[in-house]
């Protein structure tokens, strides 16, 4: 077995700019929590612009759990 780094409980993602389309919405993520498998993430709809703190990861497309490869 090799040394491994120990991963952070607490990830912030606005410099790698993630974002994806669904539904006519922009979802944006901003923050991912491994030890609840939650992410912040700002969802545009047009004008409006929210956040939701509690996002759950199983909700995220494939392409973009590859992207943060939560193991």
């Amino acid at each position: 077995m090799g040394y491994r780094p120990k991963k952070r409980a607490f990830m912030n993602l606005q410099g790698r700019r993630l974002s994806y389309m669904e539904d006519d919405k922009l979802y944006t993520l901003v923050n991912f929590d491994r030890s609840e498998m939650t992410l912040e993430v700002i969802i545009k709809d047009g004008d409006e612009e929210r956040t939701d703190p509690k996002y759950p990861f199983a909700h995220l497309p494939k392409n973009m759990k590859k992207e943060l490869n939560p193991l």
